[in-house]
């Protein structure tokens, strides 16, 4: 199996990426084979404009029906 090495956001979320607000992606399953420790390129999903590259700390399932205020904060919402 080939991991990702690549991953988009929405334009909207550049800056808190850049400044650390942001600090978590809640991705669907489609994207779920992310790997710890592994090192992406991010592109804005809207132009495909290259702006950093993140380390990949954890990847943590979650349910739905699990999502709180916790994550909403992490995700800078």
């Amino acid at each position: 199996m080939q991991f990702p090495t690549t991953m988009t956001f929405f334009a909207r979320f550049e800056a808190d990426i850049l400044s650390g607000k942001k600090v978590i992606t809640i991705r669907d399953a489609s994207e779920k084979d992310y790997q710890p420790g592994s090192v992406v390129d991010v592109s804005t999903l809207e132009e495909g404009r290259w702006f950093c590259r993140l380390k990949i700390k954890s990847v943590d399932p979650v349910l739905f029906s699990d999502l709180n205020e916790f994550h909403a904060e992490q995700e800078n919402m």
